[in-house]
């Protein structure tokens, strides 16, 4: 085999390797903004037009994940949720990709803390890997994948 055909592929790999173990909130850890005035949406995505009440009411909170950002989730059917992150600060909106679903495992569907980068999805991701839980870092305003844990489902 080439060269050519397995550079691309090492590359990718070594630029975004996953952890070895499950992330702990503590590894990810940042200080929580305070924010006094509301800001309004970025909305540029014309699918999330139809949020826009619900972003306002959500930039006008306290940040809830990774010191700046508000975790804003909607229903798309039954056990089924879409998730975005909203910058406080600019009303920035970056969409975690993919619709959670189907989980079927000990927990929450969603793990998230106000002073920590790292969000726990559960569940079925999108065209992700399985049935697990999804480990993402909210990385230079985008959600990295970091870590899958595969939980049966029963």
């Amino acid at each position: 085999m080439s060269w050519k055909r397995i550079w691309p592929v090492a590359a990718l790999l070594a630029a975004a390797p996953l952890a070895a173990q499950p992330p702990a909130h503590a590894a990810h850890a940042v200080a929580v903004q305070a924010y006094t005035a509301p800001v309004a949406p970025d909305i540029q995505a014309p699918e999330l037009r139809e949020l826009e009440p619900v972003l306002r009411e959500a930039l006008a909170g306290a940040p809830d994940f990774a010191g700046d950002q508000v975790l804003v989730q909607w229903g798309c059917g039954t056990d089924c949720l879409r998730l975005l992150a909203a910058d406080r600060g600019s009303g920035r909106l970056v969409q975690l990709p993919g619709a959670a679903c189907c989980w079927a495992g000990e927990g929450e569907m969603l793990d998230y803390r106000a002073d920590s980068r790292l969000l726990v999805v559960s569940g079925r991701l999108g065209d992700g890997p399985g049935h697990g839980r999804h480990y993402f870092v909210f990385e230079h305003g985008r959600f990295v994948p970091v870590f899958f844990e595969p939980v049966p489902a029963d």
